[in-house]
């Protein structure tokens, strides 16, 4: 994707699938339209979460208790570069 990402504001992406965001019918996918831009690295940490809305959910607190404010800011600080 040409998108950054939405945690760090890395590019290139890739599209992560939300997984939570609607029922799922057995052996279907989500749908396309609940995509979002994530680097690698964070596409990699949200599969290995096991719980995703738990890991967004994580991602929202930090950005609450950022003194900057800035989602791709505060968390670029604790990603490590690609």
């Amino acid at each position: 994707m040409r998108q950054p990402c939405l945690v760090c504001g890395r590019v290139p992406s890739d599209p992560h699938h939300l997984t939570f965001t609607q029922p799922r019918a057995l052996g279907y996918r989500v749908s396309d339209e609940f995509t979002v831009p994530v680097c690698r690295i964070h596409h990699r940490e949200l599969h290995r979460s096991g719980d995703e809305a738990a890991w967004w959910q994580k991602l929202i607190r930090f950005q609450s208790r950022s003194s900057s404010g800035s989602t791709r800011d505060s968390m670029a600080i604790n990603s490590p570069q690609a």
